[in-house]
């Protein structure tokens, strides 16, 4: 386990992603004009987040030497990023952080963030295959409930990095991930997504845990 996320970063990711972490809500820098209609008539919780999010994008792809103003909403509500780079933001009751790579270096990035012990085992038929299911129920309760946050966590991760290159909906029963106690997971495609990926592509992530929450990552 480690403290704190900015200390994960390193695990999580090769030396050519930028990762910052921006918890505290006094961080948050003003958001740009064009982004103000995103979270207009959303709750204070919501625009802080959003505001943390951004601000922590635009420290990681400063690091990286992109100068980035507004980072604006597609119609799938992802993220613009700029064309010289892919980011990924997570926010997890308490935490928001983001990371940043140049697309010259890789062809997508994901990072999520998840409250420990969050997915309850009602919601296992909807995130796991049959395998994964398995693997959570040969567990006690309480390390089944911090697996299937982590696999939830993991999906997620993989789906982010994966949209940044195929643009394309890929379901939780859609990818079969493993892990090992090293810190690592593999994710199994099977489906075609578009022309980008195929059925049986595999891709490697890494996982890590902190005192109240799981965080992942990948990149492609």
């Amino acid at each position: 386990m480690t403290d704190t996320l900015s200390e994960l970063f390193a695990r999580l990711y090769p030396n050519d992603v930028v990762g910052v972490e921006l918890s505290d809500p006094a961080r948050a820098e003003p958001l740009f004009e064009d982004e103000e209609p995103v979270v207009a008539r959303a709750v204070e919780k919501r625009r802080t987040e959003f505001a943390l999010g951004r601000t922590a994008a635009r420290q990681a792809l400063a690091q990286l030497g992109v100068q980035a103003g507004a980072l604006l909403q597609n119609k799938d509500r992802s993220v613009q990023w700029p064309d010289a780079a892919w980011g990924s933001i997570t926010h997890a009751d308490g935490i928001c952080a983001a990371v940043a790579t140049l697309r010259a270096s890789h062809a997508g990035i994901g990072i999520d963030a998840e409250l420990r012990g969050r997915v309850k085992r009602e919601l296992w038929g909807h995130i796991a295959t049959e395998r994964e299911q398995a693997w959570l129920g040969d567990a006690d309760e309480e390390e089944a409930a911090a697996r299937a946050t982590l696999l939830f966590s993991a999906k997620e991760a993989f789906y982010k990095a994966q949209f940044c290159a195929s643009r394309g909906w890929v379901g939780f029963h859609d990818a079969q991930l493993q892990f090992d106690e090293e810190g690592g997971f593999e994710v199994e495609l099977l489906i075609d997504v578009g022309i980008t990926f195929r059925r049986g592509q595999r891709f490697q992530g890494r996982w890590g845990f902190l005192p109240h929450h799981v965080v992942t990552g990948l990149v492609l």
